[in-house]
């Protein structure tokens, strides 16, 4: 990582611990007497918590993510004699399947729980795609003159999410419905590798369209380290011959910083060319989420819980060539780093 992204990095991890310090603290207060918002009619005095309360959880998680894609573009450098954006797009599919677990420990007032989730197989649905826009003779910046698709695998992926929840209220807008507020800090890591090849379209010199390569093409290591402050809105159903069921709706926002690395391997390293691009940016993060949780008894429960994030970021691309040629070039024109997470997650939950 570069040296100047390394604080922003570190801000928000201070900015995330902050935030949780102060969550917990209104949580632990609150949860001395257990005051709410009082109702006509109503006593805004619950009983106080006791240790009998605290309940610990550990769930088994199974994520599938679908229509979910992360990419980087950046546009013409300094020295070019016209300038436009995007010159070049490299589009990755994330559609896999990722196992993992969460540990959490919650009171009638708060919740904090920690997660970790990886793939579950190498394999991923869909391709990476490489664009290039007027690179042909006539430098049409409006002319998609390459496209090449590679199938892709992980190398490694992670994603780690921290998080604390506290009732504020039991009541929502005159509803029975509770009120959560939450801060935390997520980090995903997408480490990829794109392989064989296939070039689509191509309006600029060889290789012509049809051509396949049968080689490792490009890898690709991109991470986000986001903090974010949000709110749930909690339900529960209660049901006469089945369990209750808990609906929660979440929506959280907050500052994303991104930083990834691109190793074309692909006619470079077999030349004694090391080539590397990188993008260092900032931006912000929106994710929302439903969650359904049934209980069984006291030390089970499942549930399902479908997820959508929205990233977006700006900065800086940096190209670098070592060995038989050398590069070493940065510029901030057209760069933009992004990405759209969808999943549908179900969990087992076990609670002591």
């Amino acid at each position: 990582m570069t040296s100047h992204s390394l604080p922003r990095c570190f801000t928000s991890a201070l900015a995330v611990l902050v935030a949780l310090a102060a969550v917990h603290a209104v949580a632990h207060a609150a949860e001395e007497d257990w005051v709410t918002v009082a109702q006509p009619g109503e006593s805004n005095v619950l009983p106080a918590a006791t240790e009998s309360d605290r309940i610990w959880y550990a769930d088994w998680r199974v994520q599938q993510m679908f229509d979910s894609r992360t990419s980087y573009q950046f546009g013409t450098a300094p020295e070019s004699l016209r300038q436009w954006a995007p010159l070049s797009k490299l589009d990755w599919s994330l559609d896999s399947t990722w196992t993992g677990v969460r540990l959490g420990v919650k009171r009638p007032t708060w919740d904090v729980h920690c997660e970790w989730l990886t793939p579950m197989v190498r394999g991923i649905n869909g391709n990476m795609s490489d664009y290039d826009w007027g690179i042909a003779a006539s430098q049409d910046p409006t002319s998609l003159d390459s496209l090449s698709v590679s199938p892709e695998r992980w190398l490694d992926g992670q994603k780690l999410e921290v998080e604390e929840e506290f009732l504020w209220s039991n009541c929502f807008l005159g509803m029975p419905v509770e009120l959560w507020p939450l801060a935390g800090f997520r980090w995903q890591r997408f480490d990829m590798m794109a392989y064989n090849g296939l070039q689509v379209i191509n309006n600029a010199p060889p290789p012509e369209v049809g051509y396949r390569w049968d080689e490792d093409m490009v890898s690709f290591n991109q991470q986000y380290y986001m903090a974010y402050l949000g709110g749930q809105l909690r339900k529960t159903i209660e049901r006469a011959a089945a369990p209750p069921i808990t609906l929660v709706i979440q929506a959280d926002y907050g500052f994303t910083a991104g930083y990834n690395v691109d190793h074309h391997i692909s006619g470079y390293e077999a030349d004694g060319i090391h080539r590397y691009t990188m993008e260092s940016t900032a931006g912000d993060v929106f994710h929302v989420a439903l969650t359904a949780d049934v209980p069984f008894n006291k030390h089970l429960a499942v549930g399902a819980q479908v997820d959508h994030t929205q990233i977006h970021t700006t900065g800086t691309h940096h190209w670098v060539m070592s060995g038989a040629a050398t590069a070493d070039e940065r510029w901030d024109n057209g760069v933009v780093v992004m990405s759209q997470q969808t999943s549908a997650t179900g969990y087992v939950r076990c609670c002591w």
